[in-house]
């Protein structure tokens, strides 16, 4: 064999090792990096299953059934507002696979969550921060925080989000406060007008955004609210006033037939006297839409009281009352639709108290039921006028008015 064919050999052999060692660190680099991706795909599994039991777990906090628990809670698995998310750092708690979910979890490791709940005085919350720790195949720390706000809110009120609200687009202003009265026109300029009930050749200009009344103006006494634009108010007279607005009915059955079944209305009028410990100055005037007589088919009154602050700061209080009617043994009784709507420990001005204190803002719905005296203000009635009574409860207001209990209704 010559030395030619020799030394091919020879170098045939040293490509052929030099390729095997470059194929080798190819297979190292390509196991790295799978070993990489492995490791990437099974963290971005472990993130997945660390939101879930954050999620899951804040959930159940919100899974709350009433706002507080009764003496004697007739489910002992009720869960409520106040214990069961304690305003205080709580334990550490290890969740592992089978504690959350056996067949979506992986098993290769454990999380550990831990809760800090802190009480928020205003509004009534409390915010609830979560930190899901684990280890990774890696044997490095990782963690998913999450947050949020739980309000106090009566569970009850989500009865009312599929009830569709009873005004229509041209009745209520497209933004702003809900509590003006529902048949103001919106303007289109940021205010309301309303020809009160009852109050002809009068027009009422509200600010759409905090309620106020800005103005009283003089209109032709045909003049009807949905008719007034902004060029039929000249004749004005800039005031700074709050409304207050609802509706009376009547349900003269003897015993009281429940669902209610409403009579016709009788003559009356609305009234704001002086009560309670804070005396607050102001004027007011009263409209309303009650029949000159019990001959008419009537069966709802309309009422709205404009009500002026002349003291500082500018708030009024006092007791609404049903006039000019009969009341006591052997006539009549007025029931007033009141109810602890928000939860809270206190009766406030909108949820319709016995006496208001402190009114600095339009209040709307202050409803009143007007029954024989010798019947109980019904509790829990059902049926409404249409125009979204806040609540079906009533407590008694004339004579001798009551105040209402704190328990949500």
């Amino acid at each position: 064999m010559s030395s030619n064919t020799r030394n091919t050999r020879g170098v045939a052999l040293i490509e052929a090792l030099v390729a095997l060692l470059v194929v080798a660190f190819g297979m190292v680099a390509l196991a790295g990096l799978m070993n990489t991706m492995r490791r990437s795909a099974d963290l971005a599994k472990q993130r997945g299953e660390a939101l879930r039991i954050a999620q899951q777990t804040m959930e159940t906090y919100r899974d709350y059934s009433v706002l507080t628990l009764a003496a004697t809670p007739a489910d002992p698995d009720q869960r409520d507002f106040d214990t069961k998310i304690p305003a205080s750092p709580d334990a550490p708690t290890v969740l592992t696979a089978e504690d959350v979910d056996t067949t979506a979890l992986i098993s290769n490791t454990s999380y550990k969550i831990i809760r800090q709940v802190t009480a928020l005085a205003n509004p009534s919350a409390k915010a609830v921060n979560l930190a899901v720790s684990w280890v990774d195949r890696a044997g490095e720390s990782q963690l998913l925080v999450t947050d949020s706000v739980i309000n106090r809110y009566d569970p009850l009120l989500a009865a009312a989000l599929p009830v569709a609200p009873s005004y229509s687009a041209t009745q209520r202003p497209p933004t702003g406060t809900s509590a003006l009265p529902p048949a103001a026109k919106d303007l289109g300029d940021g205010r309301s007008v309303l020809v009160p009930p009852g109050g002809s050749g009068t027009a009422l200009v509200f600010n759409n955004i905090t309620g106020v009344d800005t103005a009283r103006c003089s209109v032709p006494v045909s003049a009807q609210t949905l008719d007034l634009t902004a060029s039929d108010l000249t004749s004005c007279t800039p005031i700074n006033a709050y409304v207050i607005w609802g509706y009376v009915r009547f349900a003269a059955g003897t015993p009281l037939a429940l669902p209610l079944n409403y009579t016709t209305a009788l003559p009356l009028n609305m009234d704001i006297v002086p009560a309670g410990s804070v005396t607050a100055s102001y004027t007011h005037t009263c409209y309303d839409d009650a029949p000159p007589s019990a001959t008419t088919t009537q069966l709802t009154i309309t009422y709205a009281c404009i009500v002026t602050p002349t003291g500082s700061p500018k708030a009024w209080g006092g007791e609404l009352n049903v006039t000019d009617l009969t009341l006591g043994s052997g006539n009549w009784k007025v029931c007033r639709y009141s109810g602890n709507y928000d939860g809270n420990a206190s009766i406030t001005n909108a949820e319709h108290p016995l006496v208001y204190t402190g009114v600095t803002g339009a209040l709307g719905n202050q409803n009143f039921l007007v029954i024989k005296y010798s019947e109980t203000c019904p509790t829990g009635v059902s049926g409404t006028t249409g125009a979204a009574y806040f609540s079906t409860a009533t407590v008694q207001h004339q004579p001798s008015g009551v105040a209402t209990d704190t328990t949500v209704h």
